[in-house]
């Protein structure tokens, strides 16, 4: 991940910077062909979050499988041990996604007023 894109996460510590970036990667490569994007959002990229808040992610995918949801499960508890960060991941399939878009829904909302993408295919 590209420094710029790291640099507009203004409210992250460096250390959740670092585990955004490890989720990032580790998501990239483990579902190469079937990622098309990912995305913070949430009140840690907004800057009204609490002290016990998690890191949001929105994760955009071709095709949705529960291999694909365990996948990202085991990507963000490695995280959440190993440097306790919790990343919340939403999962979307493509078509949930247009579905979520027609009809104009606040998660939607939230995704185009306050995301930043972190990787888009």
């Amino acid at each position: 991940m590209i420094t710029e894109v790291l640099n507009k996460l203004k409210y992250l510590t460096d250390k959740e910077k670092t585990a955004v970036q490890g989720f990032e990667t580790s998501v990239r490569d483990m579902l190469s062909h079937n990622l098309i994007l990912l995305e913070a959002f949430g009140s840690k990229v907004r800057g009204d979050y609490k002290p016990e808040s998690d890191i949001d992610v929105f994760v955009l995918v071709k095709k949705f499988s529960t291999d694909v949801m365990e996948k990202i499960a085991a990507i963000s508890s490695e995280i959440s041990i190993a440097q306790g960060i919790l990343i919340s991941a939403v999962v979307l399939s493509e078509s949930e996604y247009n579905n979520n878009r027609d009809a104009n829904t606040l998660f939607v909302q939230e995704i185009d007023k306050d995301g930043i993408i972190l990787y888009a295919a």
